[in-house]
């Protein structure tokens, strides 16, 4: 038997291409959306849960919701407290969660017992500024992650040598409308002025491609 590739989906471009990706060539997918009660969790769930519902396959397992608030650790941050989010034209480091990747990774390997091996894709690309998005962070996270799982754990990235707008050109039309990037959402759309929607609606430009996105503002 095919052991599942674990997708930890967030919900936006990147994970949409992916799963949209995967599932084009006969992979087993198991989505893993984690909810940390941050400020747009709730809307980005309800936009997943569309975006997997839309994909549904015999080669999709249903999407794993897991919910594992973060807030007492992230008391006073702005993605918990939905002030001073960052807005489209901020530096890149004022959107940092301090160890996320690290914490996804970890939070969604408790919650597969069973696997003889764990194989997660997750949707870094190229315009990742992070430290925690480079290969050479998920290559030590693998084997970190080997030892204390008791088990082999591979970590795939298979967009990080693409940027947003190469990820958008690479998708269908209904995947990317049902995409969800959005950090300060308005009536569970996005709202179109957050740093988020700044890099989608630019991605989207620089594809040359129709932004199918109800922006808010």
């Amino acid at each position: 038997m095919q052991l599942p590739l674990i997708l930890l989906y967030g919900g936006g471009v990147e994970s949409a291409a992916l799963l949209e990706h995967l599932l084009a060539e006969g992979k087993p997918v198991w989505p893993v959306y984690e909810h940390w009660g941050l400020h747009w969790d709730d809307c980005t769930l309800m936009h997943a849960r569309r975006s997997c519902q839309f994909h549904q396959s015999e080669n999709l397992y249903p999407l794993m919701e897991v919910h594992d608030s973060q807030r007492d650790a992230l008391a006073k941050h702005w993605a918990v407290t939905g002030s001073n989010v960052p807005q489209s034209g901020d530096p890149p480091l004022a959107m940092e969660i301090p160890a996320r990747n690290l914490l996804l990774l970890a939070i969604a390997a408790t919650r597969f017992p069973r696997l003889p091996e764990l194989h997660f894709v997750i949707g870094t690309t190229a315009d990742n500024k992070f430290d925690d998005g480079t290969r050479a962070f998920f290559d030590t996270c693998e084997q970190v992650m080997s030892i204390d799982c008791r088990r082999p754990v591979t970590i795939m990235t298979p967009l990080i040598n693409m940027r947003k707008h190469d990820v958008i050109r690479s998708c269908d039309t209904a995947t990317l409308s049902l995409s969800f990037s959005c950090v300060n959402s308005q009536e569970n759309q996005h709202c179109g002025l957050c740093y988020k929607c700044g890099r989608r609606k630019k991605a989207f430009q620089e594809a040359g491609v129709e932004d199918p996105t109800i922006y808010m503002h």
